[in-house]
């Protein structure tokens, strides 16, 4: 056997071997995910014109969450998505100069609607990797208090654009069902509390407490026909 003829039959089996992988049912999917959520606030300031620069950032905070989605399968290639990602909450504290003894305390409580878009890559009969992207908007409620939370700041309702991005693979486990393990990164958005409650220094309400809220997820999902 030559080996041109060995290239061209390795070829042929590869070809083969991954067709299978482009007969994913064209049709509506329901899916569930979960996901431990990785939570951000960057840039997290107390607008006060008495205080100098922050002291102390703000942790990450980790905690479990889910979401339900609705999907088409187009083809084997495209999936659009629609996806509500339950609430869930996360608090960050910082500390300012020249107040650096006094905690500032943002709690959030956010959930969003996202429409997304995944394109898929087969690698083998039953696996793919795909490549997703998302839009949507993002609600988080806020609220917080500086030093004690007797001195709180105005709740506040937050209703911003929200962006994703993320990578997986997908697995066919039944002729109609895929569990997908994933990861994607979530901009929500600019946030704040509304004015502070309590009486400052200067006898005005001049403060709030804002940042930037961002979210990774690692999630495994579960997708059905329906």
């Amino acid at each position: 056997m030559t080996r041109q003829t060995i290239l061209k039959s390795s070829l042929a089996a590869m070809i083969l071997a991954a067709a299978p992988a482009f007969a994913q049912d064209q049709g509506f999917y329901g899916s569930i995910k979960v996901f431990d959520a990785y939570r951000q606030l960057s840039n997290m300031k107390l607008t006060s014109p008495r205080v100098a620069g922050r002291t102390q950032d703000p942790k990450s905070i980790r905690t479990p969450n889910g979401s339900l989605s609705l999907s088409y399968q187009y083809d084997s290639l495209f999936r659009a998505e629609v996806e509500y990602t339950l609430p869930s909450s996360a608090r960050f504290v910082g500390r300012w100069a020249p107040f650096t003894a006094n905690d500032n305390v943002l709690n959030t409580r956010t959930q969003r609607l996202m429409l997304n878009g995944y394109v898929h890559w087969p690698l083998a009969q039953r696996i793919s990797l795909f490549g997703m992207l998302g839009a949507g908007l993002a609600m988080t409620r806020t609220s917080g208090w500086q030093t004690r939370p007797d001195r709180a700041f105005e709740h506040g309702r937050n209703i911003r654009a929200a962006y994703a991005m993320g990578v997986g693979a997908d697995v066919r486990i039944t002729s109609d069902m895929h569990l997908e393990l994933g990861y994607r990164w979530v901009d929500l958005g600019n946030i704040s509390t509304r004015p502070n409650l309590f009486d400052n220094r200067a006898h005005a309400r001049d403060e709030q407490l804002k940042g930037r809220l961002r979210e990774q997820n690692v999630y495994l999902g579960l997708r059905k026909m329906l």
